[in-house]
């Protein structure tokens, strides 16, 4: 069972031009685009409570033109806890978009969403707590380099190395942790172990699909940050859409990835079963 990267970029293609992938496109740039607009909303709010505290603190009085935050494009004034909230909203829909993704694009359709209502509570919650747990050992690790690296900078740039192997190799292993949440409607540690079964022995494979991902989206990156260095304006509408795009894409290709292998699995696993004979079969009986 190996995995065949040209298929599933290649495959994944096909499905991210399908009919159901244009009605994911205009729900991915939904979220990324109003993700955005509350982020900025955000920094000018955090930017102007800054210079209040800093006029209240200083002992002689701000330039007037100091006290005038630059406002990012398409901010809306709003109040703290209404922030948190959105960013609330926008990060449980965003989860829930995924799963509804991933959950298409495994599927045959091409033409509606797959079952976009199955369960979809239990798969978003699910989710969610696979991207705390993933986040909290990636969390781990850094502040563990940053402990080590005050004992001993020879030990903090050893355990740099050689945990970030580590953590290249779980996220290896938690690849498809989504993809058995959107698919199997399990929740998120016998997703995690689904995909740690299903990734083994294709951990190189799936290793070079990921660094294809990669360039990718540092790709869309740099065109975003081109784009934003001539109008930042334009930038909150392209950025939104080329997101929305790559989302589309990548949930396509990893789909497809997972798909492969998964068939794989399953026709390994009838070849290798034995059935059982059954002892009232009349070809069974023993000769007289």
């Amino acid at each position: 069972m190996s995995l065949r990267i040209r298929d599933s970029l290649r495959n994944g293609f096909d499905r991210a031009t399908n009919r159901n992938a244009g009605h994911l496109f205009v729900v991915f740039f939904f979220v990324t685009l109003m993700s955005t607009i509350v982020t900025n909303s955000a920094v000018t709010m955090v930017s102007n409570r800054l210079r209040e505290l800093f006029r209240e603190m200083s002992a002689e009085p701000l330039p007037s033109e100091a006290m005038v935050a630059p406002s990012p494009p398409i901010a809306i004034p709003m109040s703290l806890e209404l922030t948190l909230v959105l960013v609330g909203i926008l990060w449980i829909a965003g989860e829930t978009a995924r799963v509804i993704s991933d959950r298409t694009f495994i599927s045959e359709e091409t033409e509606q969403l797959y079952e976009p209502t199955r369960w979809i509570g239990w798969a978003t919650l699910s989710s969610f707590a696979y991207v705390v747990i993933f986040n909290f050992l990636l969390l781990l690790y850094v502040f563990s380099i940053s402990f080590l690296g005050v004992l001993a900078p020879v030990l903090g740039l050893f355990w740099t190395l050689v945990g970030g192997i580590v953590m290249i190799v779980v996220s290896l292993l938690l690849f498809f942790t989504r993809q058995e949440i959107a698919t199997r409607d399990v929740g998120p540690i016998e997703a995690m172990t689904g995909s740690w079964s299903l990734v083994r022995t294709n951990e190189i494979e799936l290793f070079g699909l990921g660094v294809i991902l990669t360039l990718i989206d540092i790709a869309h990156q740099i065109v975003s940050f081109s784009i934003g260095s001539v109008s930042q304006r334009l930038m909150i509408v392209v950025s939104p859409l080329l997101s929305a795009a790559v989302l589309v894409f990548f949930s396509a290709v990893v789909a497809q990835a997972y798909r492969q292998l998964r068939s794989e699995a399953r026709r390994d696993k009838s070849e290798t079963t034995e059935w059982p004979l059954d002892p009232n079969d009349e070809w069974n009986d023993p000769p007289l």
